[in-house]
């Protein structure tokens, strides 16, 4: 087994252990592992697991969005009907939102001491919200 292989598979059993608590860190090297991994045999199954994990991410906020709708409250987001949001679409928004993610570190609810330690569920989250905003609301 080459390196390669080894840390796709490592890779794997982090999110697998943690999946909850997966960081921008550790987002950052899966990302960068799967590009350079893209000729490994086991690149199929760690790029689908991978894409799986951040579609299972925005598709809770999808379900918690519809939920708020339903019950007559102010959604978190509001993407365009006809828009089907797909995983390499939050991927994209994860990417163009990191730059922009290092107003929101140090909030007094969380311990974060640097952009490396936000979830990456936290960085989908705003930036949906971000890309999808509903009517005039104010952001910070």
């Amino acid at each position: 087994m080459n390196r390669t292989s080894s840390l796709i598979l490592l890779l794997l059993g982090a999110i697998s252990l943690d999946a909850q608590m997966m960081t921008v860190k550790e987002y950052r090297e899966m990302k960068d592992t799967l590009d350079k991994g893209k000729h490994d045999p086991t690149y199929p199954q760690a790029a689908m697991t991978f894409d799986l994990y951040i579609q299972g991410i925005g598709d809770g906020f999808a379900w918690a969005n519809a939920e708020l709708q339903i019950s007559d409250h102010q959604r978190l987001y509001c993407v365009p009907e006809k828009l089907a949001v797909t995983s390499e679409n939050y991927q994209q928004l994860i990417a163009s939102f990191l730059p922009r993610l290092t107003r929101k570190v140090h909030w007094p609810l969380h311990n974060w001491q640097s952009v490396d330690e936000v979830p990456v569920g936290f960085v989908l989250l705003e930036a949906l919200i971000d890309a999808f905003p509903c009517g005039a609301r104010p952001r910070q």
